[in-house]
């Protein structure tokens, strides 16, 4: 009976299929943390030009996930066959948003200025 519970025990581990998808970010949470981020960033930048670092940091932040993701050639064609090509592509755009929109936000908050 001993060794009949050790052989059910190893075998649990055949059984269970953990999917790529699990592991990363889907698109809809990818464009909802890069528009929420980008949003309060430019909301930031545009009272306190000081804050232009902030989007800076958290972009480069995200964008190193989906560029370690990428440089794996396994992982990257498991996310690849189960995300799609675009897959990494849209998670540097959504990370790169946040830096458009806060110097956009910069940008008005010194032309408002200067009138």
């Amino acid at each position: 009976m001993k060794y009949l519970n050790i052989i059910a025990l190893s075998l649990i581990s055949f059984s269970t299929m953990a999917e790529v998808i699990d592991k990363v970010t889907s698109y809809e949470s990818m464009w909802g943390i890069g528009l929420s981020l980008s949003i309060i960033f430019a909301t930031l930048t545009y009272f306190k030009a000081s804050y232009i670092i902030l989007p800076f940091l958290t972009s480069a932040y995200l964008c190193y996930g989906y560029l370690d993701m990428a440089y794996d050639p396994t992982f990257k064609q498991l996310v690849i066959d189960a995300m799609g090509k675009e897959y990494f592509m849209s998670g540097y755009i959504s990370s790169c948003l946040m830096i458009v929109l806060s110097l956009f936000s910069l940008y008005l908050a010194r032309h408002k200025l200067s009138e």
